[in-house]
């Protein structure tokens, strides 16, 4: 018998002829119903670039972040951070102002603010730079004078939608431990998806509870004080609130402390993501950077930025101290330091 079928061969058995692929295909393949090892995982990889951010006067950046997301410009791939990440980031630890990709303001970016940054270098100026050009950067989380509501960017509070439904939780007195009612309540970790070695995560870290308390945060969220949703008893506190914790597995929660991503927005979509913004290369990034978050119905946008901040001050770099004289620095100053494009 013949048979013109590309890519199959004929094999005659005992009983039927019936069609094979190539062996050097078939080896490639694994029944889903194998019971023989699984191949080993692959090495997780993680293309990073930096971007630093520098001060106009001081020396020295004091952001230093990662560019992950790859882009075309100009007809070659680039690697590229979005531009709101970077002014949110500036707003935090400096204050409202915009980037330039020259030592003076006079080049300053113009980009939509969802645009790509794909160059090593920038300068943040205030808005009001003229008068605040020696301004100081914050690197001390609880000496951060939290922003009022209406001065976190809106992409940050769009989860706080009226509409949005909302989850109740059954704060009983059973319960030892808020973070069991919350991996009680929510099962499985936002970002992986596991329902095994469950953390609770507090946005606003507990070793901030005393900042926490003082500044009234929860005063912050869409609700107010009126709201504070918190387990029973004598040990309660503010920041226990439910609203700010979020359930995660181990190996995320402990990446998100150290801290290498956050869970951001990420317009133009109303999805929130995780986001990972080191310069160091993690494997965890392959599969998670950019991954939509399943957030439940209870966190707040609020929570979320200040999350964000505690971050980015943490990972905020010290600068002279302001009453050290300076000049006014060269483009071929920063090429000393850290090299070429």
């Amino acid at each position: 018998m013949n048979f013109e079928c590309p890519n199959l061969e004929v094999f005659v058995s005992d009983n039927a002829l019936r069609p094979q692929t190539r062996p050097e295909q078939a080896k490639n393949q694994q029944s889903p119903y194998s019971h023989g090892p699984r191949p080993p995982l692959e090495p997780r990889t993680d293309h990073v670039e930096p971007i630093y951010i520098y001060h106009p006067v001081r020396k020295g950046p004091f952001l230093l972040l990662g560019r992950r997301q790859k882009v075309i410009e100009n007809g070659e791939e680039r690697f590229g951070i979005r531009l709101w990440f970077i002014l949110d980031a500036c707003l935090v630890v400096a204050g409202k102002g915009f980037l330039s990709s020259t030592p003076e303001s006079t080049g300053r970016v113009d980009l939509d603010e969802t645009g790509f940054l794909t160059a090593r270098r920038y300068w943040f100026f205030l808005s009001d730079g003229a008068a605040h050009l020696d301004y100081p950067v914050c690197n001390n989380f609880l000496e951060w004078t939290p922003l009022a509501r209406q001065e976190v960017p809106p992409r940050w509070l769009a989860i706080d939608e009226p509409d949005r439904p909302t989850t109740n939780l059954p704060l009983e007195s059973s319960f030892s431990d808020i973070s069991l009612v919350v991996r009680y309540t929510d099962g499985y970790c936002a970002i992986s998806g596991l329902n095994e070695e469950l953390r609770a995560c507090h946005l606003v870290p507990q070793a901030c509870a005393d900042w926490y308390a003082c500044h009234g945060i929860y005063r912050r969220f869409a609700y107010g004080e009126d709201y504070l949703n918190i387990a029973p008893g004598p040990d309660a506190r503010p920041v226990d609130d439910v609203r700010q914790i979020l359930t995660l597995e181990s190996g995320l929660q402990e990446c998100m402390d150290r801290p290498s991503f956050v869970i951001a927005p990420s317009p133009p979509s109303d999805k929130y993501v995780c986001y990972f913004f080191t310069k160091r290369p993690i494997g965890l990034a392959e599969n998670y950077h950019m991954r939509t978050a399943k957030l439940p119905s209870r966190i707040q946008g609020y929570a979320l930025f200040a999350r964000f901040a505690w971050a980015m001050i943490q990972v905020a770099l010290s600068l002279p101290s302001c009453e050290t004289p300076v000049k006014r620095r060269s483009v071929e100053d920063y090429d000393a330091e850290d090299g070429p494009d």
